[in-house]
């Protein structure tokens, strides 16, 4: 059976807000193609998901199942995807390049900004390891 990380995160979506509208406005997804995305999910199970009422959308117990499946892929790949962005933070190459996200669409940083980006987040950090001698440390070391 097929199915994709999108058909998972729709179901969640589904499950959490009780409507096929909702939930494609959360994906964000025209709500044709979310009721297509979740049709054709359903078939290629060979059962319903969702009871559909006029009030809203509930899972059926074998619904209740797959979205307790779906949560933990899509917890997995979250984790996933976090440890390849820790990878990159440390990975060499020339130039080097790390993903950081950025309303929403991936931004490649070259080395000199990934460095620079690393060393202003271990700055609060710092700041608490010096302790008193902060304000020496910002305003030079002239005892």
């Amino acid at each position: 059976m097929h199915f994709d990380l999108a058909d998972l995160r729709l179901i969640a979506a589904i499950a959490n807000t009780g409507s096929l509208s909702k939930a494609a406005a959360s994906v964000p997804v025209a709500i044709s193609a979310a009721s297509n995305r979740l049709r054709l999910f359903e078939e290629r199970c060979g059962v319903a998901l969702f009871a559909r009422r006029s009030d809203g959308m509930t899972l059926t117990p074998t619904g209740r199942l797959v979205l307790e499946a779906s949560q933990r892929v899509l917890r997995e790949a979250q984790q996933l995807d976090d440890t390849l962005r820790d990878q990159a933070l440390t990975t060499t190459g020339s130039p080097r390049r790390l993903l950081a996200k950025g309303e929403g669409k991936p931004i490649a940083l070259l080395d000199w900004q990934g460095q620079l980006w690393m060393a202003l987040m271990q700055m609060p950090q710092l700041m608490r390891e010096e302790g008193r001698g902060r304000r020496r440390w910002w305003k030079g070391s002239s005892g």
